[in-house]
């Protein structure tokens, strides 16, 4: 198996060289040091591995290999790899790291998925290509608080490049992650993501206009409305008060739980989902054109709802509701119920990078 895992690193040994020095022998020690040791710090892999730490750690934060260079290259060879049965979608999703300390790039304090909770820890935002039963990550940038960015003196000490000093939301950084991907020539087919990106119209803008489709998962608050109506500014109601004086929808909006609870057993159709290592998991769901109101544009965006509800190990109904720009007249209910399902394979791909 290492020989294995050594030959395909040697395809990558153009990128770990200078014009004066080679150094990929320590790219292949550390790679292998991280599959072989069960907490991948660089102190760690060298006791693993009977490496020199100092120069691991020299090759790791010194040398002159282009971090970036290396992980064009991993996302043009997945996106080649990948079979072309299926849809390939593009997962933006998240994942933090708790650290102690100030001095690691980005650490704050600030919300930490892996617990669940606001913790001094460490964001990046990943991406990662999905096609049926397979996945891998291609790109991966860290999430640099503001806190950070107003701190030059702290950012100096880190050696943060200056063009790196601006602070992004991670739903900008999402859309520079699909920019650059197309830019490099990567193929897919559509933009998948979480909630919090969900939650992001810009974010669902820019992946439309750059002629993607996006399916993006949505919290279960989420304010539907069921026609494209006006948007203006209230009638005052009482002389008491404030005159009302920002425009809002003319009709009334239903949260997406509620519109959900409503729903009657005809209005779910079955759709197997994915395989499982149990067999094809099946999902009941529902499908509505909608529109949501663009607070900050004031305008009505529209959307074509999915809500997927499946059985958990106790019986019990779990709901996911997801926004897409895709339209039942372009793909099919078993298309779309495809791409919403594969935020599984992110996360499994997540999870082994976090075991490492």
């Amino acid at each position: 198996m290492m020989g294995r895992f050594t030959s395909y690193l040697s395809v990558y040994q153009d990128i770990f060289r200078s014009k004066t020095k080679y150094f990929f022998d320590k790219a292949q020690t550390y790679c292998q040091g991280i599959f072989m040791s069960e907490i991948s710090n660089i102190e760690r892999v060298s006791e693993e591995m009977f490496a020199n730490y100092h120069q691991m750690q020299h090759f790791i934060t010194e040398s002159p290999w282009d971090y970036r260079e290396l992980i064009d290259k991993v996302a043009l060879d997945v996106g080649r790899s990948l079979p072309r049965r299926k849809l390939t979608g593009l997962i933006i999703d998240e994942s933090g790291w708790e650290k102690k300390g100030k001095k690691s790039v980005g650490v704050a304090p600030q919300y930490c998925g892996n617990v669940g909770k606001i913790a001094n820890s460490q964001v990046a935002v990943f991406g990662a290509l999905s096609n049926g039963d397979f996945a891998s990550m291609v790109d991966a940038r860290l999430y640099l608080p503001e806190s950070w960015c107003s701190d030059p003196v702290r950012c100096d000490q880190a050696g943060i490049p200056d063009e790196e000093r601006v602070f992004k939301k991670k739903w900008e950084i999402a859309v520079d992650m699909v920019k650059h991907q197309k830019w490099l020539g990567v193929d897919f087919d559509y933009v998948g993501g979480d909630g919090y990106y969900g939650n992001s119209t810009e974010l669902a803008e820019a992946i439309g206009q750059m002629g993607y489709v996006y399916m993006l998962d949505i919290h279960s608050n989420q304010t539907l409305y069921f026609e494209e109506c006006a948007v203006e500014i209230p009638e005052r109601k009482s002389k008491k008060g404030k005159a009302p004086t920002k425009p809002q929808p003319s009709s009334k909006g239903t949260r997406a739980d509620r519109y959900m609870s409503g729903l009657e057993e005809k209005d779910w159709q079955s759709i197997e989902v994915r395989n499982t290592s149990k067999g094809v998991l099946k999902g009941g769901y529902h499908f509505r054109k909608v529109y949501i109101f663009d607070q900050d544009n004031c305008r009505m965006l529209r959307r074509l709802l999915v809500i997927r509800r499946t059985k958990n190990s106790k019986g019990d109904w779990e709901y996911k509701y997801s926004f897409t720009n895709a339209n039942l007249e372009q793909y099919t209910e078993k298309g779309i119920v495809y791409m919403q399902a594969q935020r599984f394979f992110v996360e499994h791909c997540k999870q082994e990078n976090e075991v490492q």
